[in-house]
């Protein structure tokens, strides 16, 4: 199943739950546990008689502490994102390789865990789909009627997974009763219109970018013509609860598809063949995941900083794009094309959709969510939610709470704008 690894991370958390702070099936932290929370709250003594004697007394933090951190694949060793990570929380990185897909041949995931293993947070990068079907003639009119279907499944000689469209909230029950089985919806999170319409946008225009690399790569002579039929893109927010070997589950899951259909007629003299192909992809998947409700809600603030701050990498991102030229080029010299036209074809295209998760997500970002841009001591840029009144650094470690309420000897970082 193209989904094993987010499954077996659910399976994992079940097992920490069941075995405490065991590392069984736990994913390896890439950061520490900090022990700073109660030496920030503690002053020595002379501070303390010095705080007295000039009237001022500093209140206990009450904001959250977080570090930055990067989250690697354990496999090849390369970055796929950073984000914010709270105190105490693990950092972890994974990937699943050999995925029947020529645009895609890996898939990422990158998120953090909590102490005992019971919440976590998870981005899962791109994933894509292709769905075709053919029909046949003896004139040259455009037929799309009965037409025959390619069968769902893994096609290993064409290096694709073939999958019937799915928008976002179709998708997102695919994938919950593929991992989850029958699930409860509690809620969708309304995202406005801003995101949708520059979406649909961004989408037709990749759209057609993929229609004109067609007809300009692969039109021989008039005989082979292009048409794009469909474009879309959609976009889902949805919390919901799940029972799991007799514990009841709470996640919420952000999704975005999109996907677009192209039609490819050749004509042999009287005769045609149509080829209709839907190409669709899903961007990323966000997933928030707590043991029971009252973990949900009490770590709801920390899963929105973290996944607030996510900022892709572009080490796993390449890492992606080689496997894929690889796979282009044995499929080349199977099938006896043009290797070098070809290549030089296929690095463009892939060029082209190379950063669709990045812009996807910048999107995504600017249009839906409300965030501060703070630069940090070193002059680079992030952002972080407008619920937090400042953001304070110490080192590679960052206060988000109230302004004046970080510990001493903390910077109060400025906003970029």
């Amino acid at each position: 199943m193209k989904k094993m690894t987010f499954a077996l991370l659910v399976t994992m958390v079940l097992c920490v739950s069941a075995c405490g702070n065991s590392n069984g099936g736990k994913p390896a932290a890439k950061g520490q546990a900090s022990d700073s929370g109660q030496e920030l709250a503690v002053k020595t003594a002379a501070e303390k008689t010095a705080a007295k004697k000039s009237g001022v007394v500093k209140a206990r933090p009450t904001g959250t502490f977080y570090s930055m951190q990067t989250a690697v694949d354990a496999g090849s060793g390369a970055a796929i994102a950073d984000m914010l990570v709270p105190d105490g929380w693990s950092v972890y990185g994974s990937s699943r390789t050999n995925i029947c897909d020529w645009m895609y041949p890996m898939q990422g995931y990158a998120g953090v865990l909590n102490q005992d293993g019971t919440v976590f947070v998870e981005m899962q990068t791109s994933e894509h789909y292709t769905m075709k079907a053919e029909n046949f003639g003896t004139t040259g009119t455009l037929v799309t009627q009965q037409a025959v279907p390619a069968q769902e499944g893994e096609n290993w000689k064409e290096y694709a997974t073939y999958l019937y469209y799915k928008n976002a909230s179709d998708y997102l029950d695919y994938f919950c009763r593929t991992h989850y089985g029958s699930y409860e919806v509690i809620k969708d999170i309304e995202l406005g219109n801003k995101f949708a319409g520059e979406y649909q946008a961004y989408v037709n225009k990749v759209a057609d970018t993929e229609v004109n690399f067609a007809r300009q790569y692969f039109s021989v002579n008039g005989t082979i013509q292009y048409a794009k039929m469909w474009s879309e893109g959609t976009e889902i927010c949805r919390q919901i609860s799940f029972t799991s070997n007799g514990k009841e589950y709470y996640a919420e899951l952000t999704i975005p598809t999109f996907g677009y259909g192209m039609l490819m007629q050749s004509a042999y003299g009287y005769a045609y063949v149509n080829i209709m192909t839907d190409s669709w992809q899903v961007p990323f998947i966000l997933v928030y995941m707590a043991e029971n409700r009252e973990l949900f809600d009490n770590n709801y603030e920390a899963y929105k900083a973290v996944a607030d701050s996510i900022q892709l990498r572009s080490e796993f991102a390449d890492l992606v794009r080689k496997h894929s030229e690889q796979i282009q080029l044995r499929y080349m010299q199977q099938t006896q094309i043009a290797i070098d036209a070809s290549i030089e074809a296929s690095r463009e295209y892939n060029g082209s959709f190379s950063s669709t998760m990045d812009k996807v997500r910048n999107m995504w970002e600017d249009c839906i969510k409300e965030r501060d841009e703070y630069v940090r001591e070193d002059g680079s840029h992030f952002k972080v939610d407008t619920r937090y009144d400042s953001v304070y650094q110490s080192g590679d470690r960052y206060y988000l709470g109230t302004d004046g309420s970080a510990p001493d000897g903390w910077t109060k970082l400025n906003k970029a704008y």
